[in-house]
C-alpha cells in the first residue's frame, strides 16, 4: 500500500475508533464525516443537549494534501498527532494546520 493510501486508511480507523468513545455527557450522536474526493476527514458531536442546548461540535479535523496529514482542528487526548506517530507516521509528514505558519517550525512537527 502505498503511503497516501495508508494514510487515508490510518485516518479512517483513528476516527473509527474514537466515534465510540464516549466524547460528552449529552443525548448527540458522534459522526465521522469522510470526504475522500477532497481527503477531508472530520469527527464531529452533533444533537441536542437536553430540549433546548444545541450540539454540534468538531471535535478532530484532518486532511491529506501535499504527500502530508494536516490536523486542522483537534480537540481530543493524546490528540491525533501522538496517535499518528504511534502508528509509524513522520513528524515530518503531519503538519499541526491550527498552529499559525510562523510558530510550526517550532512544534516539532512539519511546516507545510
Amino acid at each position: 500500500m502505498d503511503k497516501l493510501a495508508h494514510y487515508r486508511v490510518l485516518l479512517e480507523e483513528i476516527l473509527r475508533a474514537d466515534e465510540k468513545t464516549d466524547l460528552a455527557d449529552s443525548n448527540a450522536e458522534t459522526r465521522v464525516i469522510i470526504d475522500p474526493k477532497t481527503d477531508n476527514y472530520q469527527l464531529m458531536r452533533i444533537g441536542w443537549e437536553g430540549n433546548s442546548k444545541r450540539v454540534y461540535h468538531c471535535y478532530i479535523h484532518a486532511s491529506v494534501r501535499n504527500q502530508k496529514i494536516w490536523i486542522e482542528q483537534d480537540f481530543t487526548e493524546p490528540g491525533l498527532a501522538l496517535q499518528l506517530l504511534g502508528h509509524g507516521v513522520p513528524s515530518e509528514d503531519i503538519v499541526l494546520a491550527f498552529q499559525a505558519p510562523l510558530n510550526r517550525p517550532l512544534t516539532g512537527f512539519a511546516v507545510e
